[in-house]
C-alpha cells in the first residue's frame, strides 16, 4: 500500500538508529503528523527492528473498527480517561518485560503538524521510563511532503537511545520535556 501511494521513504545517513549492544527493549517514540504513520512504523520494524516483535498502542475504538491492527500488535488505550492511562502502563509494562519487543508510540496521542509547538507530548511516555527502566527510549522524527506530485515522500530520522534508568533522574514533568 505505502509504495502504491508514496513515492519514498528517505532517511539521512546520521539519522539511522543506533542502539547499544546489549539486549533490552525499545520504547520508539514519534511525533503523529498523519494516519501513515503506522505504515511506517510497519516498514522501519522491517528495516531496522527485524529481530524484535512490535507493538502500538493505538485508540481502542480505532482498534475496534481496524481489528486487522490486533494481529500486527495493535493494543488499546483510552486516549481520555486515567482507566485509559493505566491500562496504557500496565499493557506497557507487559510488553517491556521482553528484551526483544519494540514499543511504536506515537507520544502525542493525536495528529499534529510537524511544526506546532511546543511539541505536546503525553504524560505516558514519561511514566514508562518508571515501569521500565531497563529499556531504551529512542525519539523518531516522521514528516511527509507532497511537492509537487500527487504521492508524498515520506522522511525519517531516529535520535539518540537514551536509558529509562537515566530518564528518571528527571523530574516527570521535566522528563517529558527532554523527550
Amino acid at each position: 500500500f505505502f509504495t502504491r501511494h508514496m513515492n519514498a521513504l528517505r532517511m539521512p545517513p546520521w539519522g539511522a538508529p543506533r542502539l547499544p549492544g546489549e539486549p533490552a527493549p525499545v520504547v520508539l517514540y514519534t511525533n503523529h503528523p498523519a494516519w501513515w504513520d503506522g505504515a511506517v512504523y510497519v516498514i522501519a520494524g522491517d528495516l531496522f527492528f527485524r529481530d524484535r516483535q512490535g507493538y502500538a498502542p493505538i485508540d481502542a475504538e480505532m482498534l475496534e473498527a481496524y481489528g486487522f491492527m490486533k494481529r500486527i500488535g495493535g493494543y488499546g488505550i483510552d486516549l481520555e480517561s486515567a482507566r485509559g492511562a493505566a491500562r496504557f502502563l500496565a499493557a506497557s509494562a507487559d510488553i517491556l518485560l521482553r528484551d526483544d519487543s519494540v514499543i511504536f508510540l506515537a507520544a502525542q496521542g493525536r495528529f499534529l503538524d510537524v511544526r506546532t509547538r511546543p511539541i505536546g507530548l503525553k504524560a505516558g511516555v514519561a511514566r514508562l521510563a518508571e515501569i521500565a527502566p531497563h529499556a531504551l527510549f529512542v525519539p523518531l522524527a516522521i514528516e511527509y511532503q507532497f511537492w509537487d506530485q500527487r504521492g508524498a515522500e515520506a522522511f525519517i530520522a531516529f535520535g539518540e537511545a537514551e536509558r529509562g534508568s537515566d530518564l528518571l533522574a528527571l523530574p516527570r514533568e521535566a522528563r517529558r520535556d527532554h523527550l
